[in-house]
């Protein structure tokens, strides 16, 4: 059997490399969590039929009962419908997350 030595030649492109590695990894065990968890976030919904005139924001401020940061209450109706600008129509139904 060979003894072959591993010599590091450069010190800062293998550093670099580790470090790219690892963010890497870091990143793609971050969607694999996030995809786990986010699954049994919400349990509960209430449902909510949009209205000619009515807006996520407008909604959003409706279903507010606890006084939390509106900008919270959009960003969950967003991540729950799946909705990636805030274009919304009459006639669509919106799950509302209840806590």
């Amino acid at each position: 059997m060979h003894n072959k030595k591993i010599v590091i030649v450069n010190r800062v492109r293998f550093t670099m490399f580790l470090s790219v590695i690892t963010l890497v990894l870091a990143l793609l065990l971050n969607n694999v969590l996030g995809i786990v968890f986010a699954s049994d976030t919400y349990k509960d919904y209430n449902k909510v039929f949009v209205q000619k005139g009515d807006s996520i924001w407008n909604i959003a401020k409706e279903n507010n009962p606890n006084g939390e940061d509106i900008r919270k209450i959009v960003y969950e109706i967003r991540e729950v419908n799946d909705i990636e600008n805030e274009w919304i129509k009459p006639g669509d139904i919106l799950k509302i997350p209840r806590d």
